[in-house]
C-alpha cells in the first residue's frame, strides 16, 4: 500500500502542477450507477480475454508454481485480512490505473500522435510490471493492460478501470 502512494503521489503532484484540465486524464465525478458496473464489466471483459489469450499458450510453455510462490501468496484469514486485501487492492489499482492509462497513455498519444500506438506501449509497460509473476502472469497483464487501455481511450473515465483493476487483484489473492 505504501508502493501505491509513494507512485500515485508524485503523478498527481505533476497533474496539480501541470494546470491542465484534470478531467484531460480521466479524472471526472465518480458515479457509482456509471462506474462502479463499468468495473465490473470491464473487470470480466478482461478476464474474458485473458482466458481467451491463455488458451492459446501451450501448457508446457507455463511453467508450475514452486512452493515459494504459494507462501509468498498465502492467503489472508479473518476480516483484518479481507479489509487489507481490499485496502491494498483499491491503493494498488489506482496506482497503476493513474500511471498507466490517465498519464502515461494520455502523454504517449500526444507524443506519438496515435491512440492505438499509446495503448500498446502502456500495455507492455504495464506487462513489463508483472513480470515478477511468470509467464503466465505476463500474458494476464498484456491481456488485461490492453483491454484497460483501449476501454480507457474511449470512455475517458480512469474510475471504471481503477475499480476494474481493484476488482481483478481482489480475485487474484482471494482465489
Amino acid at each position: 500500500m505504501i508502493r501505491a502512494f509513494q507512485v500515485s503521489l508524485p503523478v498527481l503532484v505533476i497533474l496539480n502542477l501541470n494546470r491542465e484540465p484534470w478531467a484531460k486524464f480521466g479524472f471526472v465525478r465518480f458515479s457509482w450507477r456509471v462506474d462502479v458496473p463499468a468495473g465490473l464489466l470491464i473487470w470480466m471483459c478482461a478476464l474474458a480475454g485473458y482466458i481467451a489469450v491463455i488458451s492459446l499458450v501451450p501448457v508446457s510453455l507455463i511453467p508450475v508454481a514452486d512452493t515459494d510462490d504459494a507462501v509468498r501468496w498465502a492467503k489472508p484469514a479473518g476480516l483484518l485480512g479481507g479489509c487489507l486485501v481490499l485496502a491494498v487492492s483499491v491503493a494498488n489499482g489506482f496506482a497503476e490505473e493513474l500511471v498507466m492509462r490517465g498519464y502515461l497513455l494520455t502523454r504517449f498519444e500526444r507524443l506519438l500522435h496515435s491512440t492505438p500506438l499509446a495503448v500498446l506501449v502502456t500495455t507492455a509497460l504495464f506487462a513489463s510490471y508483472h513480470v515478477y509473476q511468470g509467464p503466465a502472469g505476463l500474458i494476464h497483464a498484456a491481456a488485461v493492460g490492453l483491454i484497460y487501455g483501449t476501454i480507457y481511450s474511449f470512455q475517458r473515465r480512469l474510475w471504471p478501470v481503477c475499480i476494474a483493476h481493484a476488482i481483478a487483484d481482489i480475485v487474484g489473492t482471494l482465489s
